[in-house]
């Protein structure tokens, strides 16, 4: 396999395609040859190409699989901890503030407001976000039916596709 890049493979099939328009059509030996290498090189190149996107991808399913895995693992501990806690103040519910050791266990006051019905509240207790975002699909109909709209165009994309 040739130490050349894809990107340099093409470059040289551009330039050779330069030389036989430069030559009006016609083709020697020597730029069949080169044809040929450069055609070879492509291949193998594509290949390898080929072969480390594969790699790539498997790995990047192996790392979403492994994100979930530990997020399920964090939320069974986030469980377990809960759990544990709740056991925690009911038993200083029951017994009252002990020490065992250095570890004092107690409790400590807190406030939460609770919202049951946020839509019913009087406006000066709510805040209202508006949010826009353009709608692309109307956008793109109005396109192509002729519509000129500024800062608006549809963009035409090649994507790889591999098979």
């Amino acid at each position: 396999m040739s130490n050349l890049s894809l990107y340099e493979i093409t470059a040289e099939q551009k330039l050779l395609v330069n030389q036989i328009m430069e030559a009006e059509g016609e083709l020697t030996p020597e730029i069949e040859d080169a044809l040929m290498l450069t055609e070879a090189n492509r291949n193998q190149k594509s290949i390898a190409y080929l072969e480390v996107l594969s790699a790539k991808k498997m790995f990047n399913t192996m790392i979403d699989d492994e994100v979930k895995r530990l997020g399920l693992l964090k939320k069974r501990n986030n469980s377990i901890i809960d759990r544990l806690e709740e056991n925690l103040l009911l038993a200083i519910k029951t017994f009252g503030i002990y020490t065992v050791g250095t570890n004092s266990f107690g409790t400590r006051k807190s406030e939460s407001l609770i919202v049951e019905d946020g839509a019913i509240l009087p406006d000066i207790y709510q805040t209202k976000k508006l949010v826009i975002t353009p709608d692309k699909v109307a956008l793109k109909k109005a396109i192509l039916a002729g519509e000129i709209i500024e800062g608006v165009y549809i963009q035409e994309n090649q994507n790889l596709k591999l098979s």
